[in-house]
């Protein structure tokens, strides 16, 4: 650590001690200066002065400036405000709100600056700041007024229009509403407001739509009534007024709507009145005739209906409301039967009687539905054994589509009571079909079902090569006829079942039906076909030439091929085996695709 070395700094003096000192100065220098120090004072003195007029000239122009500034503020928004005022016609006028709002501006703004020169200033900014915008809401407001007029006189139009467009109008209360409108009007054009020319188009089209009005309610859905008018018309056009025909009543008032309207615009008038009749006219035709087709199918649904419940149902069945069909229930006394009573039932008989009664009533019973009834009151001589071929033959008719009831009891003696019914139920099923299709009436799911039923009868077809136009009568044939209606019949059947349960099937229900049908018969089929091959084996016509040609059948699966192979010998073909051959060879195929054969 070093340590620090003083020096010291006063110097040494000879003098004695006590010596006085002089104190006094020359005061030159001082006065001088304090004479400088008040020349210095003296200008700050006046320096201040001059800043407090600046800062008063300051305060005073911010005052201006935020006046000024506030002024265009409220007299913008003054303008805004009125200008979307619904009251437009004090706004300028009467009342002259935009008057009284800028009193109260001018008023409000101009006391908050105090010097009087600077307020007149501010009144000048003020009156250049109104008459502008002054000028600009005049603007949008004349355009308001305008407008409102317009609107004001539209609507008088329209009720004008009203009022006129009506047969019961006098010609001269016609004249006179015109004429006061056209006087509503007539300020507006003096003043050039309106375009007059726009205004004559105007009324010309107030004039046309109120003939177009009357045309329509004069001619309404009679086309004649038009045609009338148009003969009218013409001889008016041609000076024939003592010739006008006399026209229904309101026809003169319609007549003088057209004839102070154009020639081309009338005559437009009366075309579309024409087709409006005409297509209305047409439109009514139609819906009479659909209402009277309705009714017809609504009949003719009755009248089915009696012959399944006469030929197809158990006289003693009962039926509650979900077992009927919507034909008999729009029966009078069916339908107010289970409204009194829901849960309740009918019995066949009942339900027959109740039709019958309902067809008399509204007359509906002609001579082909009498004889019907006739008929039906007849003893029935069903057969104690049904004949197969009758049977089949109308099993024939109702794949086709066309078996009928009078079918069937034409054949009664030969058909057992049980085939009897079974029979009338596939036709009651079918015409149901039919006329739910005709009305339609019919559901997504019943068109699916009828279409899965419709399937599986062209799968039966096709697995037997079934053919109703086909004359061939040969044993296989026969069989695959038979083989055919036998699954058809049992899909008929299933059919029925469900209907008189009022049960709903399934397609798959309708597929499985199928399947079973076909396995059930698979076993008595194939039998049936190699016993028909037995009989082919030994049989007659291009056959026996074959045979008598030294070959053999066998009933394998390759029997085609060896039929072939035999052919092929030159030795073989003879005349009559070359003539024959085409047909065994078909013949031989419908075997093998029966599948008895594999």
């Amino acid at each position: 650590m070093r340590i620090p070395t003083y020096t010291a700094r006063t110097q040494r003096t000879n003098d004695m001690p006590g010596k006085r000192f002089s104190v006094r100065k020359n005061a030159e220098p001082f006065v001088r200066a304090e004479l400088a120090k008040g020349e210095v004072a003296a200008s700050l003195f006046d320096t201040a002065g001059e800043f407090a007029i600046q800062r008063r000239e300051m305060i005073a122009a911010q005052q201006f400036n935020e006046a000024a500034l506030k002024i265009e503020e409220e007299v913008a928004n003054a303008t805004d405000e009125l200008s979307r005022s619904r009251d437009y016609g004090n706004v300028l006028d009467g009342k002259n709100l935009w008057g009284q709002r800028m009193d109260r501006i001018r008023s409000e703004i101009i006391s908050t600056v105090q010097m009087p020169s600077l307020q007149k200033k501010l009144r000048h900014e003020f009156d250049l700041n109104e008459i502008t915008n002054r000028f600009r809401l005049k603007s949008v407001i004349d355009k308001k007024i305008s407008a409102a007029e317009q609107l004001s006189l539209n609507s008088l139009s329209v009720k004008t229009v009203e009022k006129l467009s009506n047969l019961n109008v006098q010609i001269k209360d016609y004249e006179a509403e015109i004429v006061s409108l056209v006087n509503k009007y007539a300020p507006g054009v003096k003043s050039g407001r309106f375009n007059e020319e726009t205004v004559k188009s105007e009324f010309g089209v107030i004039k046309k739509d109120i003939a177009e009005n009357v045309v329509a309610q004069y001619v309404g859905r009679d086309p004649n009534r038009a045609i009338d008018l148009f003969y009218a018309l013409e001889d008016f056009y041609d000076d024939k007024t003592e010739d006008l025909q006399e026209l229904q009543a309101g026809g003169d008032y319609t007549m003088h709507t057209l004839m102070s309207i154009s020639s081309e615009d009338a005559n437009e008038i009366l075309e579309g009145a024409l087709n409006t009749a005409k297509n209305f006219s047409t439109a009514i035709e139609q819906r009479e005739k659909k209402q009277e087709e309705a009714y017809n199918r609504g009949i003719e649904s009755v009248k089915s209906r009696y012959e399944y419940y006469t030929n197809a149902a158990d006289k003693s069945r009962a039926f509650s409301k979900n077992n009927l069909s919507p034909a008999e229930l729009e029966v009078p006394a069916i339908k107010s039967f289970f409204v009194r009573t829901p849960d309740g039932v009918l019995f066949a008989d009942e339900i027959r009687s109740e039709i019958v009664s309902f067809l008399y009533k509204n007359e509906e019973v002609d001579n082909t539905f009498q004889k019907t009834l006739d008929d039906d009151a007849k003893v029935r001589t069903p057969g104690d054994k049904t004949d197969k071929q009758t049977f089949l033959d109308l099993m024939k008719l109702h794949e086709r589509g066309v078996l009928s009831y009078k079918d069937i009891r034409s054949k009664e003696n030969l058909l057992t009571m049980s085939d009897y019914t079974k029979l009338s139920g596939y036709v009651a099923a079918r015409i149901q079909r039919e006329q739910a299709a005709a009305a339609g009436n019919e559901t997504d799911a019943q068109t699916a079902i009828n279409s899965a039923y419709d399937t599986a009868d062209d799968l039966a077809k096709a697995k037997y090569k079934y053919n109703a136009m086909s004359a061939n009568d040969d044993d296989l044939s026969i069989t695959n006829e038979a083989a055919y209606f036998y699954v058809r019949q049992q899909l008929e059947q299933f059919k029925l079942d469900a209907l008189n349960k009022g049960e709903q099937v399934t397609v798959q229900d309708i597929v499985k039906k199928y399947q079973e049908a076909v396995a059930e018969n698979e076993e008595k089929y194939l039998a049936d076909v190699r016993s028909n091959f037995e009989i082919f084996q030994f049989g007659r016509g291009e056959v026996r030439n074959i045979i008598d040609a030294g070959y053999t059948f066998v009933a394998t699966k390759e029997m085609l091929n060896d039929f072939d192979a035999w052919l092929k010998n030159p030795l073989n073909q003879t005349e009559k085996v070359k003539a024959a051959a085409p047909l065994i060879r078909a013949r031989l195929r419908q075997f093998l695709e029966t599948g008895a054969f594999k």
